[in-house]
């Protein structure tokens, strides 16, 4: 249909501060994109089909709400840019800056699969 070439054309998909809990239906169409952002989501886990997003160099979870790091994350080897600035589930009576907030871990198996990936993180 006419708007398939459309859709293959998108390279950057914002989906930030639209208080997804969870990713849209229909977004494995876009598993070609270079840049996702889901940044200032209440998003606590990504789904597993974000593997297939194997073109993915960019990818802002900034503001999320993540208890660790997804796990997902291990099967995205083109990453070159990872956004987890506050992305870990805080508690908002004490918020960010409280002396017990803790950021994500980024798993050194991440780290190593992605060894030219530059990391933003707390």
């Amino acid at each position: 249909p006419a708007e398939l070439p459309l859709r293959e054309s998108i390279r950057k998909l914002n989906l930030g501060n639209c208080v997804l809990s969870t990713l849209p239906k229909g977004i494995e169409h876009y598993q070609h994109i270079s840049e996702l952002s889901l940044s200032f989501n209440p998003l606590e886990k990504l789904p597993t089909s974000l593997a297939n997003f194997t073109q993915l160099e960019s990818l802002d979870l900034s503001y999320c709400h993540f208890r660790e790091f997804p796990k997902v994350l291990l099967k995205l080897s083109n990453l070159k840019r990872l956004d987890l600035r506050r992305a870990c589930r805080v508690d908002y009576d004490s918020g960010y800056d409280d002396p017990s907030y803790r950021s994500l871990t980024v798993p050194d198996a991440f780290r190593a699969l992605n060894p030219d990936c530059e990391i933003l993180e707390d």
